[in-house]
């Protein structure tokens, strides 16, 4: 199926979770991009939240990456992932791809395997539960799982936030995280980026 245009979104219980405007595809992107040009040789990315598959598609763009892992909570985004398929090249079908559908958290809790990329796109942060994929407890176990020289990149929708909680999150990211960088992903969606290295 294609879609017609660039500005559907993906919604649960009223709730927009994605998008494929040209902003949001530009942000998802980045958050993707930006720590895999940084890694000399990045083979495996874990993406937390699979949303309209933006963020999977950019992992997947690049050679040496070997697997990527994408955990969801709603199994529903996988489902329907094939009508996202126009924006984000059929990712679904990239045999690297491995959708898991459980919590980020509990995933994380659960593996032991070490990422060279972890990137984080939740729901709003202002929408129930949601402040958990923006705690110190979050941010330490993702540096636990992430390589040497390994990258984490988390969404952080500064229109959507009270000053205050900006400075929260950014604070508490920056503390766990020994080298950090803040950018702008496109208009009011930024991107925080760590690393132990």
């Amino acid at each position: 199926l294609r879609l017609p245009d660039r500005n559907h979104r993906l919604f649960f219980n009223r709730l927009s979770m994605s998008g494929t405007s040209l902003e949001s595809q530009e942000y998802m992107r980045l958050m993707a991009h930006v720590p895999l040009l940084m890694h000399p040789e990045p083979q495996r990315a874990l993406l937390i939240c699979f949303g309209v598959g933006n963020t999977a598609s950019a992992i997947a763009a690049h050679e040496t990456i070997r697997q990527i892992d994408a955990v969801d909570l709603n199994a529903d985004v996988f489902r329907i992932a094939p009508r996202f398929q126009a924006f984000h090249n059929n990712v679904q079908r990239d045999p690297r791809l491995r959708m898991i559908n459980t919590d980020g958290r509990a995933f994380l809790r659960l593996t032991d395997s070490v990422y060279d990329l972890i990137t984080s796109e939740p729901p709003p942060p202002l929408a129930g539960g949601v402040y958990r994929l923006y705690s110190r407890e979050y941010y330490q176990q993702v540096l636990s799982h992430l390589s040497p020289e390994g990258l984490m990149t988390q969404w952080l929708p500064v229109g959507q936030l009270p000053l205050a909680a900006t400075d929260l999150a950014v604070r508490t990211f920056v503390e766990v995280f020994p080298h950090s960088l803040l950018f702008i992903g496109s208009g009011s969606h930024l991107i925080l980026l760590g690393s132990p290295a």
